[in-house]
């Protein structure tokens, strides 16, 4: 008897993990239907704790017994309308981070080898670019400082500005949550669950990188092509996209902590980390601006 209770998990907190064992011991002639974690403050269904926290949304690509393409794309599909996500994939179910980290990779690195094979394709096609191994290298790794012509158009500078603007910001969102230590510590927040936040949004701002670069592909057609009233310079371009992307991120984040994590002060806590992300996402650019100069890519 006593090994079938040590195989048991011990019910936790959903949100700080804190052992409510403790509660349920207390338990006499009647079973709440709701409790109060006495760590963080979070009220939630014992039916969550005492539950099977592994089974997921049947959409969710994390939770899935295999590994489906079918699911990973209802997932990204579920990504991108992020009150419906967090309102079906709560903190009563359990984190997969293998599958998270899959989830959240795959996006970005099917764009990333069919945008160098693009690049290197048009450079071999270039008789007049004569590069050593270490160039093709570079150009496999980094493609996006090589600017190639497509269609009379030159392709290249709206990949660094895509990659500048989203990604940074993107991967420092959930860091000022470290920062605002007071909300941290209070509700006891476990990084596990900020971990699931940034894997989820990852695959919607590779989305948005790849809308950037075609408006600038496109506007330089359309320059070259005469249309240069309807067309917008990268700069023109890449402002106006930058806000209202940023808005769209701090929205998502919003939905994140008010309806997942179920934090007070939900709006501030958002707005907070998207301007600390942003302030900071600067200094993390010209670091690795840095060391790929080091590596010998050039701008």
């Amino acid at each position: 008897m006593n090994g079938s209770n040590s195989m048991t998990p011990a019910p936790q907190c959903p949100r700080c993990g804190y052992d409510q064992s403790g509660l349920v011991a207390a338990w006499k002639d009647a079973w709440p239907l709701s409790g109060t974690c006495s760590e963080c403050g979070l009220t939630f269904p014992w039916s969550d704790v005492l539950g099977a926290r592994f089974l997921g949304p049947r959409w969710s690509y994390e939770h899935g017994l295999h590994p489906s393409l079918g699911r990973w794309f209802a997932t990204l599909a579920r990504s991108l309308l992020p009150r419906r996500m967090w309102t079906e994939l709560t903190l009563a179910t359990a984190v997969r981070r293998a599958r998270l980290v899959q989830f959240a990779v795959v996006l970005p690195i099917v764009a990333h080898i069919l945008y160098a094979a693009l690049v290197i394709s048009r450079l071999a096609a270039d008789p007049w670019v004569k590069l050593s191994r270490i160039d093709w290298l570079l150009a496999a790794v980094f493609p996006y400082s090589r600017e190639v012509e497509i269609a009379k158009v030159e392709v290249g500078g709206g990949s660094i500005a895509a990659l500048l603007c989203i990604f940074p910001v993107t991967l420092l969102i959930p860091l000022p949550m470290f920062v605002l230590r007071q909300t941290l510590t209070k509700c006891r927040v476990r990084p596990v669950h900020l971990l699931r936040g940034l894997c989820y949004s990852i695959p919607s701002a590779t989305l948005a990188a790849i809308l950037f670069v075609m408006v600038f592909t496109l506007s330089q057609y359309l320059i070259r092509n005469g249309s240069s009233g309807i067309a917008v310079d990268e700069l023109g371009g890449l402002i106006p996209m930058f806000l209202v992307w940023a808005a769209w991120l701090g929205v998502w984040w919003w939905t994140f902590v008010a309806r997942y994590l179920r934090l007070p002060h939900a709006p501030f806590v958002a707005l907070s980390m998207l301007i600390i992300a942003v302030l900071a996402s600067p200094f993390v650019v010209w670091g690795v601006a840095g060391v790929l100069l080091l590596c010998g890519v050039r701008f």
